[in-house]
């Protein structure tokens, strides 16, 4: 009963995009991330001190109930120490204001105090993004499966606050036309500096 609300509320705001049968491109929603997961890679890969592992991964399912970090955090979840392991699920990296998500899909759930500490002291370097906490109403992030397993987990998006959401979200304007790069090329060096 009450804990099925928040799937169908998330599923009753998605369906618009079935019954319009609209291809919505996702250039924001998620090449962006996508993109910029690459870029993080190519940028932190050759500097990374000894004994650290960077694992990049391009999940799918998020939009259906973060299917594919569910499933890599169950794998995972032997083989990575909750002590040494900090996961950053990027999403949509443009079309409005770099923040951080507080997840909300049956009760909030906290960003770990470690990662909010680390996401408010690059907030307040010289050149770099302002980045927020944001609770999201409904729906979840790739960070939620791994927070559940008691990993420290936090996701970074754009929002635009007039709208609640990045811009074009969902929709068939989510093009590459309509990507913001100097937003995305900005979100991208928080996400590395962080």
């Amino acid at each position: 009963g009450l804990f099925a609300l928040p799937a169908a509320v998330v599923s009753g705001l998605n369906i618009q995009v079935v019954l319009k049968d609209h291809v919505v491109p996702g250039a924001a929603d998620n090449v962006s991330g996508c993109v910029s997961l690459v870029e993080l890679a190519r940028r932190l890969a050759p500097a990374l001190p000894p004994g650290t592992e960077l694992v990049t991964v391009i999940t799918g399912s998020e939009e259906s109930g973060t299917g594919g970090a569910y499933r890599i955090a169950g794998q995972m979840e032997g083989t990575w120490a909750r002590a040494d392991t900090t996961v950053l699920a990027i999403d949509t990296m443009t079309n409005g204001d770099l923040v951080c998500l507080e997840e909300g899909e049956l009760w909030p759930v906290p960003v770990p105090e470690r990662l909010r500490a680390a996401i408010q002291a690059t907030s307040a370097e010289p050149g770099m993004l302002s980045v927020r906490e944001h609770a999201i109403p409904a729906g979840a992030t790739d960070a939620l499966p791994f927070l559940a397993r008691g990993y420290e987990a936090a996701s970074l998006t754009s929002i635009d606050r007039d709208i609640g959401a990045p811009r074009h979200y969902h929709h068939p304007t989510d093009i590459a036309a309509n990507v913001d790069p100097l937003e995305l090329r900005r979100s991208i060096d928080f996400a590395e500096r962080l």
